[in-house]
């Protein structure tokens, strides 16, 4: 496709940053919907106030989407789409599982801050033993980056 490597890697560069974003806002657009939905069933076939008085709704709805995402992540990473493709869409189960541990341990930011740093060393590790390319290193990055700004500037997205 690209005779120059530079440019390739230029384009891929830019296409998982455009296209991870897009994806990403894709993904909650999907959570805000589900979370809708599950609300709306609930409400219909539950028996009243069960979500106003129930502590564990919320979670169960949050990990519920959580396997869908990872459902989702495992036949995209099993599939043999290309290494962009998957790239692409790393953004959406890396940042799904690192919002979750924000979520769940917001009361202790240390806590946050120490599960975090564990989950991306993982994944650089599972990475280097499995010499992942580099658009995938790129992809974790940018999250990392994006979160940990919003984290650091008190965004709450």
């Amino acid at each position: 496709m690209y005779q120059n490597k530079i440019l390739k890697n230029v384009f891929f560069a830019v296409a998982v940053a455009g296209f991870g974003m897009l994806m990403l806002y894709f993904a909650l657009m999907l959570d805000y919907f589900f979370n809708l939905a599950a609300v709306a069933i609930i409400g219909i076939f539950g028996p009243p106030d069960v979500i106003e008085q129930s502590p564990w709704f919320g979670p169960l709805i949050h990990f519920s989407y959580l396997a869908i995402i990872g459902t989702a992540s495992w036949l995209v990473f099993k599939s043999k789409l290309m290494t962009l493709y998957k790239a692409i869409y790393l953004p959406v189960p890396v940042t799904a599982v690192s919002i979750t541990i924000g979520m769940f341990f917001y009361a202790w930011p240390i806590v946050v801050y120490a599960l975090n740093a564990f989950f991306y060393a993982g994944i650089f590790y599972y990475f280097n033993r499995t010499k992942v390319s580099w658009l995938y290193y790129y992809a974790v990055i940018l999250v990392c980056l994006a979160l940990t700004f919003l984290l650091v500037t008190g965004g709450e997205g």
